[in-house]
């Protein structure tokens, strides 16, 4: 099930340069390690060829993050879409049926990352609460 708009279905070339350039790797460094050419990655970067599976996992392996990141799923690099989906369910269990599948579905991708992070802003607010509470005590 796809809870979350995507705009671009295929692999993202500009995630892969802003994940290279978060490792502080060159183009040349990068290219080497999985085994192609500047020219070649460039043109991945830059949406102008293709990924196959095997460079797939070899960038997934040499610079991280999720599968999910680099087919524009998710903006976070580090998490899947369905973990998106479990924090919001653990940091805002109130709401009820707002929180169902069917209508997470609804949701745009941007309007999505801002229902997270207000749940967990409320969360932690609410744990900060909870810790002045016991301290005034």
């Amino acid at each position: 099930m796809e809870l979350v708009m995507v705009m671009n279905k295929g692999f993202r070339g500009d995630r892969l340069k802003a994940m290279r350039v978060r490792k502080h790797m060159s183009l040349d460094a990068c290219a080497e390690k999985l085994g192609t050419n500047k020219s070649t990655l460039s043109r991945i970067e830059n949406n102008k060829k293709t990924v196959d599976s095997e460079m797939f996992a070899a960038i997934l392996e040499l610079l991280g993050g999720t599968a999910d990141y680099y087919m524009g799923r998710v903006e976070d690099p580090f998490i899947t879409h369905a973990e998106y989906i479990d924090q919001l369910k653990k940091y805002h269990l109130i709401g009820g049926d707002m929180f169902a599948p069917d209508k997470l579905d609804e949701l745009s991708q941007e309007r999505f990352e801002a229902l997270l992070k207000f749940a967990r802003d409320q969360y932690l607010l609410n744990q900060l609460e909870k810790e002045s509470k016991k301290e005034n005590k």
